[in-house]
């Protein structure tokens, strides 16, 4: 494997970390966007979207959701650090392109 391949592999895993990270913060804002928004629904004609509003929030706010967002970062942290520790243990493994 070229010291390129590795870097390009090693810039990748940073970059789906980064856009997991992104993506659990903006849940969160997405979150606070609706909470905030069912808050203003009052009129008789609101119902329906209230109640559709409050399944969504449920499902933010759910153990399973919170979980999947944790198991997926959990899963791009390791692949990083397998991917650290291989480069690490084998120094052969990469050679320079001239």
């Amino acid at each position: 494997m070229t010291k390129l391949t590795i870097d390009f592999l090693l810039r990748s895993l940073q970059g789906s970390l980064k856009k997991i990270i992104r993506r659990s913060s903006e849940a969160h804002r997405a979150l606070e966007l609706l909470e905030d928004y069912h808050s203003r629904l009052l009129g008789p004609q609101d119902r329906a979207l209230r109640i559709a509003i409050e399944r969504v929030i449920r499902i933010f706010k759910s153990r399973l959701f919170q979980a999947l967002l944790a198991i997926q970062l959990e899963g791009l942290q390791r692949n990083s650090e397998r991917l650290q520790m291989k480069i690490q243990e084998r120094p052969g493994l990469i050679r320079e392109q001239g």
